[in-house]
């Protein structure tokens, strides 16, 4: 809680982990790299490489930038660690219009815009839903 700053999403550097980002960290004493999201407790799971906020890796990483080195207590000892890299962080996400990272096969189903299509350009009808399957039919009736 001491680190604790409360800061508007907007005004969140894009290097910085928040919940639900996805970052790289290198361990500094064996060389050993790994990619973390850091989730909140009901849903972590290391086999999924999701850490618990309330973990103490978790509270270690809250609030870390790309660059930031931290030790934390693991249950073979203390543990330095280096940020490498935020691979994906939810409010930058938000801000450029990107989607969050798959994590399963169903996070590779699309979603449709509820929208009704439009008359004219199939292929511009296509790409305003978003279907991939919709888009390649079209460009087969051009």
């Amino acid at each position: 809680m001491a680190r604790a700053e409360i800061v508007a999403p907007e005004e969140i550097p894009a290097d910085a982990i928040t919940m639900n980002s996805r970052a790289e960290l290198l361990a500094l004493d064996t060389g050993e790299r790994r990619v973390f999201t850091l989730v909140f407790p009901s849903d972590a799971n290391l086999k999924d490489r999701t850490v618990s906020v309330l973990a103490p890796l978790g509270t270690a990483m809250l609030g870390r930038r790309e660059g930031d080195e931290f030790k934390w207590v693991a249950p073979g000892g203390l543990r330095r660690l280096k940020v490498v890299h935020v691979h994906y962080q939810p409010e930058t996400a938000l801000r450029i219009g990107r989607r969050p990272p798959a994590v399963g096969p169903w996070d590779y189903c699309l979603s449709l815009r509820k929208e009704a299509p439009r008359r004219g350009d199939p292929l511009k009808n296509a790409a305003a839903l978003g279907n991939r399957t919709t888009i390649a039919n079209a460009k087969a009736e051009l």
